[in-house]
């Protein structure tokens, strides 16, 4: 339950909830159905990465020329389900990225404390045959590739039904067919370290810590005693299958002293301004990692509209 992780999206700003009621949790008292997770807060990072829906729609195209690269073979395409993302245009966030502040909504924590919410179903399942054949078309033989590592290029001397079988078989040409040679696509280097980086340095700005103390002397005055949202968020008494009474309270009265104190705009403001640093001078890289996103997000669109 550790917060601050989560990949990168495009989201819509802060929605303002009302001051969580902190005696409430534990009391018997009717406990309000939990919402969709909150959406999270814009960063400069997400103008560089692929949003959740865009991630989905590329991995979907992979999938439909992977489909294609089989038949070519005399092999079934394996059947497909592809997320709701594409068709859903008011879901685009990250359960992870909404939590990067730690918990915020009430209505979430009066119910689930500080447990994440289910992990919402994304990008595309595919049933897998268990079929030599079909598993060499699809790989070309080729090992797991760790993240960033260049395509498999070594022919594989290899064939079925009279056909060559591509280096690194029919996903590595597919992947190629999108996104050339980079394997990092829609999460390249510069954000991605920028991201990681700039959470980090935040917890660390003056005003940050400030409102830190804030909230931790708010706790105190409800009888929680910790430094900061991340020691209550990680406190080793949640690790249990369910949320508990005193994790509940512990969540909502952390809600309402984030809400009290005005932390989580303090802490998203500062990280804002990091990312805005960290971005300055790479004006080159950034406009052309924005062009190439848009490019492959323009072929993959593209194949899934003519996709039967």
């Amino acid at each position: 339950m550790t917060a601050g992780c989560g990949a990168p999206t495009t989201t819509r700003s802060v929605i303002n909830q009302p001051a969580a009621s902190v005696g409430a949790a534990g009391t018997g008292n009717p406990v309000p159905a939990a919402s969709t997770p909150l959406p999270a807060l814009p960063l400069p990072f997400d103008d560089y990465v692929f949003s959740p829906r865009q991630r989905d729609a590329y991995e979907a195209a992979v999938w439909v020329l992977v489909g294609r690269c089989l038949t070519g073979f005399g092999l079934a395409a394996p059947p497909a389900r592809v997320s709701p993302h594409l068709d859903d245009q008011d879901v685009d966030y990250d359960a992870g990225r909404s939590r990067r502040y730690g918990v915020q909504d009430p209505a979430e924590v009066a119910v689930r404390g500080y447990h994440p919410p289910p992990q919402q179903k994304t990008g595309v399942d595919v049933a897998l045959p268990a079929d030599d054949q079909w598993l060499l078309a699809l790989t070309g033989g080729s090992p797991p590739q760790a993240w960033g590592a260049p395509r498999p290029s070594t022919p594989t001397h290899r064939s079925i039904n009279g056909q060559p079988v591509p280096p690194g078989g029919c996903r590595t040409a597919a992947e190629s067919a999108l996104a050339g040679d980079d394997t990092t696509v829609g999460y390249a280097a510069l954000p991605r370290t920028v991201q990681l980086a700039s959470y980090q340095e935040s917890t660390q700005q003056p005003a940050v810590t400030a409102a830190f103390r804030n909230w931790s002397d708010c706790m105190r005055a409800l009888g929680f005693g910790y430094a900061d949202p991340l020691a209550a968020n990680n406190d080793s008494r949640w690790q249990t299958v369910e949320a508990t009474a005193a994790e509940i309270a512990t969540a909502t009265a952390d809600v309402a002293c984030k809400e009290q104190t005005g932390l989580v705009a303090i802490w998203h403001d500062a990280e804002v301004s990091l990312q805005r640093a960290s971005f300055a001078g790479h004006d080159a890289e950034l406009t052309e990692l924005r062009r190439h996103n848009d490019e492959v997000m323009t072929r993959a669109r593209a194949v899934l509209g003519t996709a039967s």
